[in-house]
Parts: structure tokens; C-alpha cells; sequence
């Protein structure tokens, strides 16, 4: 198995997905060739266990989410309401960059604490309820 594993990396330069394919084909091969009693044990589970972490690829960097603490020490730096309002509704709605940069300014109503967040591909129309935290001198 350690020469199909060189194989498939180094000569064929397949990726985990396609590797992973050919091991299931290899391991009911092996199940077929154990239910016949041609050999005593599948190895190929045992193999792919040792050896997945060799298949896959360096994972990419996780985002940052910001904890609750953090974004309101950030909030409240910031003194242009219209801003820190686009900034808690983002954060709360978890908005796209996308949608923030077309979202209508019409559609925020300061004096009812809300916003309408319009359509998009992945989202309906909601309503958001912005909450103000009042300073404490």
C-alpha cells in the first residue's frame, strides 16, 4: 500500500477527493475478496486511517469572529452614529461585505430601533431590532 500511496501523490499527482475514490473502489474489492475468503482482513481501513492525514491538504486560515467584549469596546470607539449603526446591524444580522456596501439607507429606522435587510441570494427580508446600550458615566 505504501507504493500506491507514493503512486497516487508523487507520478499521478492526484488530489484527496480522487484519492479517497480509489481507495473505497480498492477497500470493496477487498470486501468482496473477504466475504469470498480469498484473504482474512480488509486492510485498506486500516491504511486510510494511518495515512489521511497525508491526502489532505494544509487546511485554509479560519476567520476571526470577533467575542462579544471585543466588538463593543470596537463599537463604542466609534463616534458617527450613522456608522456604528451599519456596524452593530452587520454584526448582528451577519451580513456579506456585499450587502453592507448596497444596503439602503432608507431602509434604517433610527427612531424604532430597526432595519429592513433587503433580498439576497442567500437571504430573505428581515427584520432587525438595533439595541442601544446607554454609557454608563
Amino acid at each position: 500500500m505504501d507504493k500506491f500511496h507514493r503512486h497516487v501523490l508523487t507520478e499521478k499527482r492526484l488530489h484527496s477527493h480522487t484519492i479517497n475514490n480509489y481507495l473505497c473502489a480498492v477497500e470493496r474489492l477487498f470486501d468482496f475478496m473477504v466475504y469470498f475468503r480469498y484473504v482474512k482482513v480488509n486492510p485498506v481501513p486500516y491504511f486510510r486511517k494511518r495515512c489521511r492525514k497525508m491526502y489532505k491538504p494544509t487546511e485554509p486560515e479560519q476567520s476571526y469572529v470577533p467575542k462579544m467584549k471585543e466588538m463593543t469596546e470596537f463599537i463604542d470607539f466609534i463616534d458617527d452614529i450613522t456608522i456604528k449603526a451599519s456596524i452593530v446591524m452587520g454584526s448582528k444580522c451577519m451580513l456579506r461585505l456585499n450587502e453592507m456596501l448596497k444596503f439602503p439607507e432608507k431602509s434604517v429606522h433610527l427612531s424604532r430601533h430597526s432595519a429592513i435587510v433587503p433580498n439576497h441570494k442567500k437571504r430573505s427580508n428581515t427584520l432587525v431590532f438595533l439595541t442601544t446600550r446607554q454609557k454608563k458615566y
